[in-house]
C-alpha cells in the first residue's frame, strides 16, 4: 500500500498511523486543515490539489473518490451578525458528511453543513449549497439535480462494500476482453 508521503508527513504521528490503518489515498499536493476534525471511512481517494477544511468537521464514507482539485468546507464567516463588516471575526462551523460510494468530480465545491448521500454523483465545477439525496447527480451552480442512480442498486454495492478503489488497490486492473461492441 503506497500513501503519498507529503501528505503524512505533514500530520501528526497518530494521524499518519490513521491514514495508514482506513486505507486512505492522498495525493502529495492535498491540503488537510484541523486533520482531528476529519472522518475517513476505508478505500478513500483524494485527487490532486483538493483542500479539505475540516474546522466544522468533515465526515467521508467508504470508497469514496475526490477527484482534482475538489474543495470541501466546513466552515464560514459569519457575516449575519457581529460588531464588523464585511463579517465577524468568529466562523460558523457546520460539518459536512459525505456518503460511502460518492464520485466527485474535478473542481466541485461543498459548502459547509452539506449531507451528500450514498452513491451520489456531483459533476465536476458543481458548487453543492443543498443536500444530495442517495443516488442523486447534480451538477451546475448551484448544484441542481440532473438524474438519479438506482438506489435499491447503490444499497446492495454498498452492503457488499463493492468499492472501486476496495477491488482495484493495487492499481492494477484487470485487463479482460471488453463485451461491448467497438464502435
Amino acid at each position: 500500500m503506497k500513501i503519498t508521503k507529503g501528505i503524512l508527513s505533514s500530520l501528526r504521528p497518530q494521524f499518519r498511523r490513521h491514514y495508514l490503518r482506513v486505507r486512505v489515498k492522498c495525493h502529495r499536493t492535498v491540503r488537510i486543515f484541523h486533520p482531528d476534525r476529519l472522518k475517513l471511512g476505508r478505500y478513500i481517494y483524494v485527487g490532486p490539489n483538493c483542500m479539505l477544511n475540516a474546522q466544522g468537521e468533515i465526515s467521508i464514507g467508504d470508497g469514496t473518490i475526490l477527484g482534482p482539485e475538489v474543495v470541501v468546507l466546513s466552515s464560514s464567516h459569519d457575516f449575519r451578525s457581529g460588531e464588523l463588516l464585511p463579517y465577524d471575526i468568529y466562523d460558523v462551523e457546520r460539518p459536512v458528511e459525505i456518503g460511502r460510494g460518492v464520485w466527485i468530480g474535478y473542481r466541485a465545491m461543498i459548502a459547509p453543513g452539506v449531507t451528500i448521500g450514498d452513491g451520489a454523483v456531483v459533476a465536476m465545477g458543481a458548487v453543492v449549497v443543498k443536500d444530495i439525496a442517495p443516488g442523486g447527480i447534480v451538477g451546475g451552480n448551484p448544484a441542481q439535480q440532473i438524474a438519479s442512480r438506482d438506489v435499491e442498486e447503490i444499497d446492495s454495492c454498498v452492503e457488499h462494500r463493492a468499492f472501486f478503489h476496495k477491488r482495484y488497490w493495487s492499481g492494477n486492473r484487470p485487463r479482460e476482453t471488453s463485451k461491448r461492441p467497438r464502435c
